[in-house]
């Protein structure tokens, strides 16, 4: 795939400012869905929420000391992605373990194929130790998805929500390069 790039260091700005937003609407979708399951007994899934919400909390701190030394600045749309992400963690939470799992799942299938991009672009552009860490970080992403999949089911309710999920990532992401 071949991208336009005026300069490595404007990538690398895109670059922070996006993943920058990827890992706090991570953070968010993950708080959203602690929130409602906090209602249930769901201790199981809890607990797995809260170790990839701490793993995404690492990621989400990497990027933040990035785009200090890289005079980079976060997405103009911040605060949507504030209120929306914890939005779509508490709905896909509320409407059970399964479908908070199917949205974890369908997050993390999107961000596997983003870092995949990503790495490769950054090995050309010679800034692996960046690259070295995204790939630590898609890793952990994986392992994520592996949960998410361990329990979501088949049903209506979790098959839209994949659908949907994908989609609002996929879109976040398309504007968080760009703003």
């Amino acid at each position: 795939m071949h991208i336009l790039i005026k300069s490595k260091k404007e990538y690398i700005k895109s670059l922070i400012r996006v993943n920058h937003a990827g890992e706090y609407g991570a953070k968010r979708i993950y708080e959203g869905q602690l929130k409602a399951l906090s209602r249930k007994s769901n201790h199981d899934v809890i607990s797995k929420i809260q170790h990839m919400k701490e793993q995404e909390l690492t990621h989400l701190n990497y990027f933040e000391d990035l785009m200090i030394k890289n005079g980079a600045r976060p997405s103009i749309f911040h605060n949507i992605w504030h209120i929306g992400a914890f939005g779509i963690g508490f709905v896909s939470a509320f409407l059970g373990k399964n479908t908070a799992m199917a949205c974890t799942s369908a997050v993390e299938e999107v961000i596997d194929e983003h870092y995949q991009e990503q790495i490769k672009i950054l090995k050309s552009i010679d800034k692996n130790e960046i690259a070295d860490t995204i790939e630590k970080f898609r890793l952990e992403e994986l392992e994520h998805k592996k949960i998410g999949d361990s329990y979501s089911a088949t049903g209506l309710a979790q098959i839209g929500m994949k659908m949907v999920t994908r989609f609002i990532t996929k879109t976040a992401i398309l504007i968080s390069k760009r703003v």
